[in-house]
């Protein structure tokens, strides 16, 4: 074979490689899809004043479904990407941190969720703010917003300070509830007036309070600040603390108390009393505790 042919056939091998390996690339990285967007920062609450209380809220998540299946859940503010274009039927449920506790996120069952028909396109974003309210089926069997002159909680005998009316930076509204602990007032407690008759039967129960607190539960001595329940048998009452809670830095903060796992450990109770409690140490400065919109809610019965 000549040197001229050689050249001829090496060319066209060249050729052939390069060729097979453009599309080699093609094949094993095709074109990708850009997905649409939507944007969330936040939900708006509506609640009726009258028959359930405040709209106060801390909504941290949205958990979306689209077409029917779970898309994804996402800490708020949140934008997100999804591959699903054209029309979707979308719907979107507000997540919290049940207990407070990060690792606990859980749909709050108690709000409605948002439903709506979408159009999504490749590489636009679509920017939703979600209104929702309370569902109709909710029995509010304690609403607290101290606005009221009277109290729906009454002291204990073991508490040494009085649960007061405050217009001192007050969560919303004209007034909030104070817990005031100094050297010569260091245990507080309170419970519901009234009597609950909460279900036993797993059926969910949740406390809401905002709240604001000086007191340090990492103070060395015993720094308390608890909500919990009193549930009263034929023969005793027994107090159960729930969740203890720890200073807010300053600021408002708001709680989802789920007490059903609680209420469940107590089937002979005849009924249960919601109670606030509060010890500082000695050695702790003065503190303070301010507390609102304490609302007590579970499923209205069928």
């Amino acid at each position: 074979m000549n040197q001229h042919l050689m050249r001829i056939i090496y060319f066209f091998h060249i050729i052939f490689l390069l060729f097979f390996s453009l599309e080699s690339c093609d094949i094993i990285n095709p074109d990708e899809t850009i997905p649409a967007t939507i944007t969330i920062d936040s939900f708006i609450v509506s609640s009726d004043i009258l028959t359930q209380g405040s709209n106060s809220s801390k909504i941290t998540d949205v958990w979306i479904n689209i077409d029917g299946n779970l898309q994804g859940i996402y800490e708020l503010p949140a934008t997100f990407p999804v591959l699903e274009t054209g029309d979707r039927a979308l719907i979107i449920r507000a997540g919290i941190k049940n207990n407070g506790i990060a690792a606990s996120r859980e749909i709050y069952e108690f709000y409605n969720w948002e439903e709506m028909d979408i159009t999504l396109t490749s590489g636009e974003n679509k920017h939703i703010t979600p209104q929702i309210s309370y569902k109709d089926n909710l029995n509010f069997m304690l609403i607290e917003d101290f606005e009221d002159p009277g109290l729906k909680f009454v002291t204990t005998e073991k508490s040494d300070t009085d649960l007061i009316h405050s217009n001192i930076d007050v969560f919303e509204g004209y007034r909030s509830g104070m817990i005031v602990l100094d050297s010569n007032h260091t245990f507080f407690e309170c419970k519901s007036y009234d009597s609950l008759f909460l279900p036993v039967n797993m059926t969910k129960v949740y406390v809401e309070m905002d709240y604001k607190s000086d007191l340090d539960l990492n103070y060395v001595g015993n720094n308390q600040f608890a909500v919990g329940i009193f549930a009263t048998t034929s023969t005793s009452v027994i107090q159960d603390p729930v969740i203890y809670l720890n200073e807010t830095g300053g600021k408002w903060n708001k709680i989802y108390i789920d007490l059903t796992d609680f209420l469940n450990e107590y089937q002979t109770a005849l009924y249960f009393h919601l109670f606030i409690g509060a010890n500082k140490e000695k050695s702790f400065p003065d503190a303070q505790i301010s507390i609102d919109n304490i609302k007590v809610i579970t499923y209205q019965d069928e």
